[in-house]
């Protein structure tokens, strides 16, 4: 922290300010004081949803106040694939995150994703909708034929998010919709809830089918 000539850095107390998701409304999560050198930190801050944060100095001597800063959450998953003895990809998915988030994620558009391994792009095979057991918890889940042959696959998928620019959870500011495919070595979906209109696995799941168990 920097003061007026003459004015002491040391021991001016500073308050840590968050807005969570929405960011309507502010408040102090956290007080600590400078050193000698005006310098200051705060112990771990664990926000549940998406928050902008910024720090103020408030005394006789000093006021000063920092620009905002964005701290994004990101949502624990797993997705597991398997092959079924009739040819066919079982997924299922199932998304952690803080159950004080207020975005209504139920009942959300899913596209799954298959990718043969040696083919340059994934494309979409399935559709289904998310379902929200209770709060926190989402999942989703697909069944579909897969092409006769011996090969290794991917399976992964992008859920179509109800807001254009934040969700809560998540970057903001990726205003694409679920693609119909994209390249396999770019990862457009390989990370955690990536965008907002697209929510993406962060995962992908591989499976084998050999030719004689179709």
């Amino acid at each position: 922290m920097r003061t007026d000539a003459g004015v002491s850095p040391a021991n001016r107390q500073v308050k840590l300010i968050e807005r969570a998701y929405p960011y309507k409304r502010a408040k102090v999560v956290a007080r600590t004081a400078t050193d000698a050198t005006g310098k200051y930190a705060f112990g771990q801050v664990q926000p549940d949803v998406n928050s902008r944060y910024r720090t103020a100095v408030s005394d006789p001597a000093v006021s000063v106040r920092s620009a905002q800063k964005l701290v994004v959450v990101f949502a624990r998953g797993n997705l597991n694939v398997r092959t079924t003895r009739d040819g066919h990809a079982k997924s299922h998915f199932l998304l952690v995150y803080s159950p004080k988030l207020r975005t209504r994620l139920a009942g959300r558009k899913v596209l799954w994703y298959f990718h043969r391994l040696g083919n340059p792009r994934f494309t979409v095979r399935d559709r289904s909708r998310t379902r929200q057991p209770r709060p926190g918890r989402l999942k989703g889940k697909s069944r579909f034929a897969l092409p006769n042959g011996d090969y290794r696959y991917e399976v992964t998928y992008c859920i179509d998010a109800p807001d254009k620019r934040d969700i809560g959870i998540g970057p903001p500011g990726v205003s694409r919709d679920c693609p119909r495919k994209f390249r396999a070595r770019s990862r457009g979906l390989a990370r955690p809830l990536a965008g907002v209109a697209a929510v993406s696995s962060g995962l992908s799941a591989s499976g084998a089918l050999a030719a004689a168990s179709r």
